[in-house]
């Protein structure tokens, strides 16, 4: 139940982070991509595409 909560605040705060960031420019597109690919390839997560499309 923790671990399930930890997990969608986590998802929901590196989605939101990493749009931000891209959208203001202050990090590399590419490099954050890639290592966002990465995170979700680890770590999936069911909660990411209702974070995505309730922007």
């Amino acid at each position: 139940m923790v671990i399930g909560v930890m997990k969608h605040w986590q998802t929901e705060y590196l989605t939101k982070n990493f749009i931000v960031k891209i959208l203001l420019g202050r990090s590399d597109p590419i490099v954050e991509f890639s290592f966002y690919s990465l995170f979700l390839f680890f770590f999936p997560s069911v909660d990411f595409l209702y974070d995505v499309a309730s922007l």
